[in-house]
C-alpha cells in the first residue's frame, strides 16, 4: 500500500507537472519526492529478494523453480529490480543535472529522444536513449513472472522458463546499458536477449492457454476433441486477452523493432519524418499494451466476474487487435494513412473503454462498502 501511494503521488505530480503547471517547483518537489519513494521501495523489494541460504525455505517448497536450492524464481525477480533500479539511475543522473547553474558545462535541457535519431548524440542524450530501452522492457520482465505464478506449467517447463528469464534480463539490460557508452551495435544485444523472453513467454502462452481450456472443459478435457479444446480458449476473454498480448506483442513491437535495427541505412535514405513516426510510436505500443496486460492481470487477480468480465476482456483483445495493427501500419508503411488513424482511434476507444468500465466497477464496490477480500491468494 505505501508503495502504491508513493507511484500516486509520483504520477499526480508529474502529469500536474508536465500539463498543468510546468513552472510550479512546489510539484516538482512533490513529483522528484514521489520518485524518490518510489526508488526506495524498489531497494526493499531487492533486498527483500536476495536469494539468501534459507530463503524461502527449501524444505516447506520443493516444487519450486530451484537449481542447488537457489530458487529462480526469486533471482529472476531481484534481477529485474535490480536492473530497473540501475536503469532508473541513469535517467536520474540526467534529470538531476536539468538546468544545473553550479556546474554549467554538466547543464542539460529537455529533449525528445525522438528527435535526435539523426543527429549527434552526447553522453546525456544516450543515457536517456539507454534508459527509454530498457524500462519498459523489464517492466514487461516483471508482469511475465507475476504471470507465471498464476497459471499451472508442468516443474521442468517451469524451469527452462525462469532459467531463460536469466540471460534475457541481463543480456536485454546490458545491451541497452552499452547505448551510453556509444556502442553502436548495441540494438543486436538487445534483440538476442528479448529472444529469450520471448522463448520463456511462448511457454507461458502455451501452458495459460491450456489452463483455460482445462478449466472450461473440466473432467471432460481428455476426451474432447482439438477443436472443442481450441474453442474453449475463448470462453474466459480475460485470461485470453492476456495471453493474446505476449503473442501480438511479437507482432506489433518485437518483430517491427527488429526489422527496423536490421534496415537502419534502408530507412535512413527515406524521410526522417518516417522514421521518427516509427520511434514515436514504437515504444508508445508497448507502454500501452503493457498497461492492458497489467489491467488484465489485475482483473483476474481480484476474480472479477460477470457480464463485465467477459466485455472487459474483449474490449482489450479487439481493441489492441485493431488499434496496434493500425498504429504498425501507419509507423512502417504510411505514415499519412487516415484510415490506418481512424482504425488506431477505433482500438484506443475499445481500451479506453475497458479502463473507464473497470473503474466504474470498482468506484460501485467502494461506494457499497464492499471491503470483501477480492485478491485470491
Amino acid at each position: 500500500m505505501a508503495n502504491f501511494n508513493c507511484s500516486l503521488l509520483a504520477s499526480t505530480m508529474g502529469l500536474t507537472f508536465a500539463y498543468i503547471l510546468p513552472w510550479n517547483m512546489i510539484v516538482h518537489s512533490l513529483f522528484i519526492l514521489g520518485l524518490c519513494l518510489v526508488f526506495y521501495s524498489g531497494v526493499a523489494l531487492l533486498i527483500g529478494t536476495f536469494p539468501t541460504k534459507n530463503f524461502p525455505d527449501y524444505e516447506k517448497n520443493k516444487d519450486g523453480p530451484y537449481v542447488k536450492r537457489l530458487n529462480l524464481e526469486q533471482l529472476n525477480l531481484m534481477l529485474v529490480t535490480f536492473c530497473l533500479l540501475v536503469t532508473a539511475s541513469i535517467a536520474a543522473y540526467v534529470g538531476s543535472n536539468y538546468g544545473n547553474l553550479v556546474a554549467p558545462a554538466l547543464d542539460f535541457d529537455s529533449i525528445l529522444a525522438e528527435d535526435w535519431l539523426r543527429l549527434e548524440h552526447d553522453l546525456y542524450t544516450r543515457m536517456i536513449i539507454a534508459h527509454l530501452h530498457n524500462m519498459l522492457a523489464m517492466i514487461d520482465a516483471a508482469i511475465l513472472i507475476l504471470v507465471f505464478r498464476r497459471i499451472s506449467v508442468s516443474k521442468i517447463w517451469y524451469l527452462v522458463a525462469n532459467i531463460l528469464i536469466i540471460p534475457g534480463t541481463l543480456i536485454t539490460s546490458i545491451g541497452a546499458w552499452l547505448v551510453v557508452p556509444g556502442f553502436e551495435d548495441a540494438h543486436v544485444v538487445i534483440n538476442v536477449g528479448a529472444a529469450f523472453l520471448l522463448s520463456a513467454s511462448l511457454i507461458l502462452v502455451i501452458f495459460g492457454l491450456k489452463q483455460i481450456s482445462k478449466t472450461v472443459l473440466g473432467e471432460n478435457y481428455e476426451t474432447a476433441s482439438i477443436w472443442k479444446r481450441f474453442t474453449s480458449i475463448f470462453k474466459d476473454s480475460v485470461k485470453f486477452g492476456l495471453y493474446w498480448l505476449f503473442i501480438w506483442v511479437n507482432f506489433v513491437v518485437t518483430a517491427p523493432g527488429v526489422f527496423t535495427a536490421f534496415n537502419l541505412d534502408n530507412i535512413r535514405a527515406q524521410p526522417f519524418s518516417q522514421e521518427r513516426t516509427f520511434a514515436s510510436g514504437h515504444w508508445h505500443v508497448l507502454a500501452t499494451l503493457t498497461a492492458m496486460m497489467v489491467l488484465l492481470f489485475y482483473i483476474d487477480l481480484i476474480n472479477m466476474k460477470g457480464v463485465l468480465r467477459t466485455i472487459i476482456g474483449w474490449f482489450v483483445t479487439v481493441g489492441s487487435l485493431l488499434g496496434f495493427g493500425a498504429a504498425v501500419y501507419f509507423m512502417m508503411v504510411d505514415n499519412s494513412s487516415s484510415f490506418a488513424t481512424i482504425v488506431t482511434d477505433l482500438g484506443l476507444f475499445a481500451l479506453f473503454a475497458a479502463i473507464g468500465i473497470f473503474c466504474i466497477y470498482q468506484l460501485v464496490k467502494i461506494l457499497k462498502g464492499d471491503r470483501s477480500k477480492e485478491i485470491e491468494q
